[in-house]
């Protein structure tokens, strides 16, 4: 598909690069193809064997650590609307620098290759809007650990393929449009987490699993719980995860240690924070910088008063009751974003808020950063507008950060800082 993007004063010719493999439109057919066989089952070790990838992603190679941001709040390219409207994974070292824009397209990755930065490098960074309507993209977006891509389709199959979209094959089974994360362990393993449905007499409960490399996935979610929300940080020689099992009356935070030893083994599970009720479809996020701990932020009401984000430190070994920051918006907001950089020093936030106290007001999509206790400092808002969402940030080698965004009229992304 070929898009034209239009600038101000500038016409700019695009070019959207799909990898040249050919990808189905998604609906029903694709839907009705999903292997339902592979739903986890209620003992991991009793699960069937899980389908191999014929040539396993091979883990990428220890990379050094992203050079400092500098001023995040200087715009140096775009706002560049996407071909794809929806989540959006952003992968570093991609073409010319630009990292790699990868989008959802029924389980296979689709890559979108940015225009020129000329006028970035002159420095009047341009505003490039699409000539023709965006095309949707898929939920949720896919999530990448070293050159491994696990893409979800509209049947809940979790697909994992290279980032290129070579040597794709269905892993596991998940509950259609829940989150999938990945992250990259000891150097050579790759741990991916998933949310599932499983059937017991008192009903259908939603659990989060973990799988390890070719491994069948096993149960992540402590005895008694369920998850609505999991992630997943890389710290070298393990993985951290982060669930939250939002309920209508409180909503537990859970973290955990993921290792490989043979197989995935699974550290304590720690309740490091309890919050108050929530409908079930509270985001969150870790936040990770150069240390051992990560932070953990969830948006939620702090009591009957006051909403805001909730910063909880996560130690080299979590444990209940963790110590906790906020930092407060001028009034409560449904479906608030959040999204951090992780393995980067400082840290650095995206979020959504109100602008006022007023709730019919505008959004605000904000930067900020974090210090090693949480504590939150605003750096600049990004855009103002009735709604965000499907936020991504990425920190790149050079020391570029990259943030993109969805609103009223799509999906954008951005260069600030080097």
């Amino acid at each position: 598909m070929a898009r034209r993007w239009l600038g101000t004063p500038a016409l700019l010719a695009a070019l959207v690069s799909c990898d040249s493999h050919p990808v189905p439109r998604p609906g029903p057919a694709a839907s009705a193809a999903a292997p339902r066989a592979l739903l986890p089952t209620a003992t991991p070790s009793a699960s069937a064997p899980l389908p191999v990838v014929s040539a396993p992603p091979p883990a990428s190679p220890p990379l050094p650590p992203p050079a400092p941001v500098g001023d995040a709040c200087r715009l140096t390219r775009g706002p560049i609307q996407l071909s794809y409207t929806g989540p959006v994974t952003l992968v570093a070292d991609g073409v010319d620098g630009d990292p790699r824009v990868i989008f959802n397209y029924g389980g296979v990755p689709r890559a979108v290759r940015l225009p020129s930065g000329k006028a970035a490098d002159a420095g009047k960074p341009e505003r490039l809007t699409l000539s023709e309507p965006a095309e949707r993209a898929g939920s949720p977006a896919c999530a990448v650990a070293g050159d491994a891509l696990f893409c979800l389709d509209g049947a809940g199959a979790v697909h994992r393929s290279r980032v290129s979209g070579d040597g794709s094959a269905v892993v596991a089974q998940a509950r259609p449009g829940s989150p999938v994360a990945a992250a990259s362990v000891a150097g050579a393993h790759v741990v991916y987490a998933f949310l599932a449905d499983r059937r017991t007499t008192e009903g259908t409960t939603t659990l989060a699993y973990a799988a390890l490399d070719d491994a069948p996935p096993v149960v992540l979610s402590e005895d008694g719980s369920g998850a609505t929300f999991v992630t997943l940080a890389s710290r070298g020689d393990d993985a951290l995860a982060m669930y939250i099992d939002a309920r209508r009356v409180l909503t537990p935070v859970h973290a955990r240690v993921l290792r490989p030893a043979g197989t995935l083994a699974l550290g304590p599970d720690a309740v490091v924070f309890v919050g108050g009720g929530t409908d079930g479809r509270t985001p969150g996020a870790l936040a990770q910088g150069a240390s051992g701990h990560a932070l953990a932020l969830l948006p939620l009401d702090k009591d009957d008063h006051a909403f805001g984000m909730v910063s909880i430190r996560v130690e080299e070994q979590p444990r209940d009751d963790s110590a906790t920051t906020w930092s407060l918006y001028p009034t409560a907001l449904e479906r608030a974003a959040v999204v951090a950089t992780q393995g980067q020093w400082p840290i650095r936030v995206l979020r959504t808020l109100p602008s006022s106290a007023d709730p019919k007001g505008k959004r605000v999509l904000e930067l900020g950063e974090l210090d090693a206790a949480g504590a939150w400092k605003a750096l600049c808002p990004v855009a103002e507008g009735a709604a965000f969402g499907e936020l991504a940030v990425l920190a790149d080698r050079a020391g570029a950060l990259w943030i993109a965004y969805t609103d009223v009229d799509g999906t954008w992304i951005e260069k600030r800082g080097r």
